[in-house]
């Protein structure tokens, strides 16, 4: 294509700008894969700051196809399952009655797809295909590293401290006040690293494992060998000590595929170094088994394990599917599966937030025709990646290239040690910031030695390991939640998108004029609208968090005063967040109370979550305590729930404990397995003078909790000692 010309006949000067928004572009979307593995945590705030990083990516990506009166699109099957896919969820999230966790799951999914089409069109230059590819791959060895710190040194030292409470300033401010289960984590030594699962940590190591044994076996320097055979010990290692049942049977799969494959010649050309691997392999694990008796302990007790995963497994897939019948066009609403799941839940079944299968989650929560795109998707991927032939040649070295990923690389790391709450390992912030500079010195590293490892390695090997690190994927996605843990589908969607760049057919459109001012004007409003809510939803989170970790620490009454204040600010910042309402409501009825605002706090709280049996339970007692203690409060709500009599059993009730009761039942309806729902209808039932009705319940309670010990329930959902002494007393 000639250069347009100016009036001297010389070519005109192209302009530099959608250059650099290009490598803008680029620069984002690299800082923003490598952070998001290593600030996976259970904090909304931080993943949603790292992820709207990777939609920003996508807005410059659109900036400069405005500059150049040009937008590319990618089309296949694979965009059309996608499509599909993000169609049906936004459907499905509209007519949610969970708004909060619909939004939370659609940003995330809207970052999903930002990433996959940058890395498509991205990785249509080769060169810088290769490079992102190398930044992805080197994040995946500081979380090792910090994953086998893990085993040897960090839980022992926390569940220590745990036991001895003093860590527990640190777990109320960090971990959401989960104590029991961030003991049972260290309890058990199942790495996580940064993932807070051991099982997600697991399905993360599996995508990028492939692509580094690839270049293991096709690495020409000694010195490229010697250091990725150290990588791929270290990501082995830590792979193994997550204990995943399923993570090992993906990894076993996967070995077997390339060894029947591109494995085969390389073997018989390098049996020495082949020998050497297994050796050295075999020998750290022997010696591992050999010297530590909570590994032989751990190791023996997983054959028993077994069986109890595939039947955990079961109970939340037939909950998955059981809520699919309830809504079976357009489901529950994405991200809604933990508020339902008491509900379906069967008796002795444990408590869950996903349903460990991506699949089943996606057509519980949106819906047949959102689970056939998702399918298509990835089917289309894989098809399309096992198809390529042809050998792609390497365009001329950009001179960027080898400044932008780099700085975003480590940039990305050091971000994440700021942020990233599992990354700050020792008391001392000096120790942490070391801590965080040695990580991102190993980055570099890693990096460095992939890049030139990757530079003589053929595009079809690459491409192989591209295509068994996306099976990987999609493979423990049957077992596990992938797909909803950000670090694990994020990294997932790069690396498709970096498998398909290649052969995706692109489309072009043409934009001029009126059209070209159009859509920078709709990029620009809808790109300010998505910073401007996450920066809402970033700040209300904190906001909430800082509130709580004040509450859970206030010795004197300024001290919750100055709690319920951030607490009162994160429900204006984020009208949608039914926690923060509920943690409101909470510490409004603490000395000294504010009763009428707490109890307009907990119905906010029920109407934002009107699926989560929790608040309806929490609401039911506070209503008992106001008709016992402050009727007036109750007299504005008193004729909205005279119109909800028909839940409660025929028969006189007295007025004031009718809200109580209908709330306890609601709670009873939710969780219809849960005893201490039942429980608490009993004693509202007692209050209201319907003692046969509550002595039935204090039985169905008892009996619950003796079909959930029969069932080996765990130990959270059973009755408390006092609970069980006053049933007792009562029956």
């Amino acid at each position: 294509m000639t250069k347009p010309k100016n009036k001297t006949g010389s070519p005109a000067p192209e302009s530099n700008i959608p250059e650099l928004i290009r490598w803008i572009a680029i620069f984002l979307l690299v800082f923003s894969a490598v952070m998001a593995p290593l600030i996976s945590s259970d904090h909304l705030s931080i993943r949603l700051l790292c992820l709207t990083l990777g939609t920003a990516s996508a807005f410059f990506w659109l900036l400069q196809a405005i500059f150049e009166q040009r937008l590319e699109l990618p089309w296949g099957w694979h965009t059309a399952g996608g499509a599909i896919l993000l169609v049906a969820a936004i459907a499905s999230a509209l007519a949610s009655d969970g708004p909060q966790e619909a939004i939370v799951t659609m940003l995330v999914w809207l970052a999903y797809a930002s990433a996959f089409v940058l890395a498509i069109w991205i990785g249509r230059n080769e060169r810088i295909r290769r490079g992102l590819l190398c930044t992805v791959c080197a994040a995946a060895v500081p979380i090792s590293v910090l994953a086998l710190l893990q085993y040897a040194y960090i839980l022992d030292t926390v569940n220590a401290r745990i036991e001895s409470g003093t860590l527990d300033d640190v777990i109320r401010s960090q971990y959401s006040g989960e104590r029991k289960g961030l003991l049972t984590r260290t309890a058990n030594k199942r790495i996580y690293s940064t993932f807070t699962l051991s099982n997600s940590l697991a399905g993360y190591l599996l995508i990028l494992m492939p692509t580094l044994i690839v270049l293991l076996a096709l690495a020409k320097s000694k010195s490229g060998k010697w250091t990725l055979l150290v990588v791929l010990h270290l990501l082995g290692l830590a792979l193994f000590f997550t204990f995943s049942k399923g993570g090992w049977l993906v990894g076993l799969i996967l070995i077997a595929l390339f060894l029947i494959s591109l494995g085969r010649k390389w073997f018989a050309r390098r049996w020495a170094l082949a020998a050497g691997i297994v050796v050295i392999a075999a020998i750290m694990l022997g010696t591992s088994i050999g010297l530590s008796p909570t590994l032989r302990t751990r190791l023996d007790g997983m054959a028993g394990e077994l069986g109890g995963s595939a039947r955990v497994r079961t109970q939340y897939w037939m909950a998955g599917l059981s809520m699919w019948r309830t809504s079976p066009v357009l489901g529950i609403g994405p991200g809604n599966f933990k508020h339902y799941y008491m509900t379906h839940q069967s008796v002795a079944a444990e408590e869950a937030q996903h349903a460990h299968n991506d699949y089943v989650q996606i057509l519980a929560e949106c819906g047949p025709l959102a689970l056939a795109g998702y399918v298509l998707f990835w089917a289309a991927v894989l098809i399309g990646s096992a198809r390529q032939r042809e050998e792609l040649t390497l365009p001329p070295e950009s001179p960027p290239l080898q400044i932008v990923l780099p700085i975003a690389g480590v940039l990305g790391v050091m971000a994440a040690g700021h942020f990233g709450i599992l990354l700050r390992v020792f008391d001392e912030q000096g120790l942490n910031n070391i801590f965080n500079c040695t990580l991102a010195a190993v980055w570099w590293v890693t990096y460095r030695v992939c890049w030139r490892s990757i530079a003589n390695v053929a595009s079809r090997p690459l491409a192989f390991g591209l295509l068994l690190g996306t099976l990987a994927f999609v493979l423990h996605s049957l077992i596990d939640m992938d797909f909803y843990v950000e670090g694990v589908g994020y990294t997932a969607c790069v690396v498709a998108g970096l498998a398909v760049a290649p052969w995706t057919r692109m489309k072009y459109v043409q934009m001029q004029g009126a059209m070209q001012l159009a859509v920078a004007a709709l990029v620009s409003i809808a790109g300010i609208g998505l910073f401007y809510g996450a920066k809402r939803v970033y700040e209300a989170d904190m906001e909430r968090t800082l509130g709580r970790a004040l509450a859970q620490n206030a010795e004197k009454e300024a001290d919750l005063t100055r709690a319920r204040k951030h607490l009162k600010t994160a429900c204006e910042m984020n009208p949608f967040d039914h926690r923060a309402f509920a943690e409101r409501a909470t510490w409004l009825q603490r000395p000294p109370p504010d009763l009428k605002k707490a109890v307009e706090a907990w119905r906010k709280a029920v109407t934002l979550a009107p699926s989560y049996a929790d608040y309806h339970s929490h609401l039911s007692r506070f209503l008992s305590h106001l008709a016992r203690s402050d009727r007036s409060l109750l007299r504005p709500y008193l004729e909205e729930y005279r119109k909800q009599k028909s839940r409660l059993p025929a028969g006189h009730v007295r007025e004031r404990f009718v809200p109580a009761l209908v709330e306890a039942a609601l709670a009873v309806e939710l969780a219809p397995n849960t005893p201490v729902y039942r429980l608490y209808h009993a004693k509202v039932l007692l209050l209201a003078g319907r003692r046969a009705e509550a002595r039935e319940e204090f039985r169905k309670a008892l009996e619950l909790h003796a079909a959930m010990i029969k069932g080996r329930a765990p130990g959270r959902q059973l009755l408390s000692r006092e609970h069980l002494k006053y049933l007792r007393e009562q029956s």
